[in-house]
């Protein structure tokens, strides 16, 4: 496994690497972390990182457990795990494979709108029904939206809905046949 990190340098410059596991637990990043105080621009730093890579590989895993691998104390972990949740940085959810619900549509829905308004377009449509995440991608669609629904009339009156109330101008819809490795929050 490979782990990709962001050191923030000063205010605008950073330097991006690439490093494996075992590197990373040799304590590369504590070298480091003595001379870049932080990882990212949120401030995370290498106890955060494996606080979380402890919680994705098993998002139940007691703090005790977290901390006795990590030779932390677990009120460290509790600690932080709170910090990180209350910054938006991170959660803990229960999620679903989407492609075990066979009879399910599980698409993807790439947008172009009549007006910018990005932020505002996107809130407005991630109150839709069925709709799991609105992202604003770089090429040549303002937004994409990823949806979990019952029926194909669903994805029609979601696109009715997206046209009618949120001013889109045309949509190109992928629905998705299979997938590897891929959670959503059931809806």
């Amino acid at each position: 496994m490979h782990v990709t990190y962001l050191f923030n340098i000063g205010k605008s410059f950073g330097a991006l690497g690439i490093i494996d596991e075992e590197r990373l637990n040799k304590g590369f990043l504590d070298k480091k972390l003595k001379k870049n105080s932080q990882i990212g621009e949120v401030g995370m730093d290498e106890t955060d990182y494996r606080i979380i890579k402890e919680l994705q590989e098993n998002g139940r895993r007691s703090y005790k457990e977290i901390a006795k691998k990590l030779k932390v104390s677990d009120g460290t972990v509790r600690l932080r795990t709170e910090k990180m949740i209350k910054e938006g940085l991170l959660s803990i959810k229960a999620l679903i494979d989407p492609f075990k619900f066979e009879n399910r549509i599980y698409a993807l829905i790439a947008v172009n709108l009549e007006r910018r308004g990005h932020a505002v377009k996107m809130k407005q449509i991630s109150k839709l029904k069925g709709v799991v995440s609105v992202l604003n991608p770089a090429g040549r669609f303002d937004l994409f939206v990823e949806v979990f629904l019952e029926s194909r009339k669903e994805l029609s009156d979601l696109l009715l809905n997206m046209f009618t109330k949120v001013g889109v101008l045309g949509t190109e819809t992928f629905i998705y046949l299979d997938g590897i490795d891929r959670w959503i929050a059931l809806n």
